[in-house]
């Protein structure tokens, strides 16, 4: 009965604790490199820059994500990778490995609505109430939704605005002397 009573423990204790898998040289092959976060490896993509779960660390989920996401790169050089990678890692910000997220045409699209709105004399607010819920569906119908859903990226708040539109007046004050 004690023999029994340990198994159990031992299948729960096996169960709670997943295999951790680590990660080979031979990803970079599916575009992917590792990111080490609190011990763990991680894969993360050179092309999108996500960050996947230690469970998708098999070739066959790396390659997925790859064809799927990257279709167009899959007759590109392992080098073209390694360079990727080598740029990945030179953008990272610190030793665990986080990246700025905010992207740039985000951002030069944050500053022209907070433009269109200082111009109009409209509330701040009126870039997440009315704004992006009409880019939203417009480029759904256009596009898709997978391309409306990266609009979801664009930082549109009242007090994102409000910043947008006082650095856009001080850079326009310090040119024009």
């Amino acid at each position: 009965m004690a023999e029994v009573y340990i198994f159990l423990q031992l299948d729960l204790v096996m169960a709670s604790n997943p295999k951790n898998r680590f990660y080979r040289q031979s990803y970079i092959n599916f575009g992917f490199t590792t990111l080490n976060e609190n011990g763990k490896d991680l894969p993360q993509c050179v092309v999108c820059f996500k960050t996947l779960s230690s469970q998708s660390m098999k070739p066959s989920l790396l390659k997925r994500h790859f064809l799927t996401n990257h279709s167009e790169l899959a007759n590109k050089e392992p080098s073209y990778f390694q360079r990727k990678e080598a740029d990945l890692k030179c953008m990272r910000l610190d030793n665990g490995g986080q990246l700025s997220q905010e992207n740039e045409s985000c951002l030069r699209a944050s500053y022209m609505i907070a433009l269109r709105i200082a111009k109009t004399g409209k509330p701040h607010t009126i870039a997440e109430s009315l704004i992006l819920p009409c880019c939203k569906d417009i480029v759904g119908c256009l596009l898709g939704e997978r391309a409306a859903m990266k609009l979801n990226k664009v930082p549109v708040s009242n007090d994102t605005v409000n910043r947008r539109i006082v650095d856009i007046s001080k850079d326009k004050k310090s040119s024009n002397f």
